[in-house]
């Protein structure tokens, strides 16, 4: 097991008061190779116990300071044992949209919905149709969707993490920061990683995706490649 989660600088002093030398794995949504490290890391931490092992999130508040501190930059590539999927991520269109929407569907009380919907090019993604059904899925709550959904709350930085599996079996992972909502239109407000490609996150402003039924799909956020 990792020996402590980095939460704030008190957390930080913690570990190095074991006086031990210190490793710190610091983890982020759109990282592929994050994924990749974590298993190892565990290992690592369960074999040699004269070192201090811990975790930390890029954008948590002590994670941004770490980073300033040790200069410590980013990089990304795609699990080494993912040649097919890699192949068919690559020749996606570099203007593919990722949509994090809400179903406004007006019964008796007007009921929301979290519905994702994924668009291979900003063209199709511009033009008010239906994303392909094995592209799109509603929330776990009020939703009948086939794909698979998981959500929690980072302990660190208070983003919302959502773990999401289309129908196709393409994932798609993504962070949201606390206040995303009540964020100005245009504004980064998260960021994703769909396996191959990261994403940045924007708040929206709202407009109308597509119709469904009587219902309307607005948008609350969109997700294009960084």
């Amino acid at each position: 097991m990792v020996s402590a989660e980095i939460c704030s600088s008190e957390d930080f002093k913690q570990v190095l008061a074991l006086g031990k030398p210190t490793i710190v794995f610091v983890t982020w949504v759109a990282c592929g190779s994050c994924d990749d490290i974590a298993p190892f890391f565990e290992e690592l931490s369960d074999t040699y116990k004269d070192f201090a092992f811990a975790e930390t999130e890029k954008d948590s508040s002590i994670g941004k300071k770490l980073c300033k501190k040790h200069g410590l930059k980013s990089f990304r590539s795609a699990p080494t044992d993912a040649a097919p999927a890699r192949a068919k991520l690559e020749k996606r269109d570099s203007s593919e949209v990722i949509y994090l929407t809400a179903l406004d569907i007006p019964t008796v009380i007007t009921v929301y919905v979290a519905y994702v919907a994924y668009y291979p090019n900003s063209t199709i993604a511009f033009a008010g149709v239906d994303p392909d059904p094995l592209d799109e899925t509603l929330g776990p709550w009020g939703g009948t969707g086939t794909a698979q959904w998981n959500t929690w709350p980072d302990p660190c930085s208070g983003n919302r993490h959502y773990d999401i599996e289309f129908p196709s079996g393409v994932t798609f992972n993504v962070d949201i920061n606390p206040g995303a909502q009540a964020a100005s239109p245009g504004t980064i407000v998260g960021g994703g990683w769909n396996g191959f490609n990261a994403f940045k996150c924007v708040r929206d402003n709202g407009r109308v995706l597509v119709t469904a039924g009587t219902g309307v799909v607005n948008i609350l956020m969109n997700c294009t490649r960084t």
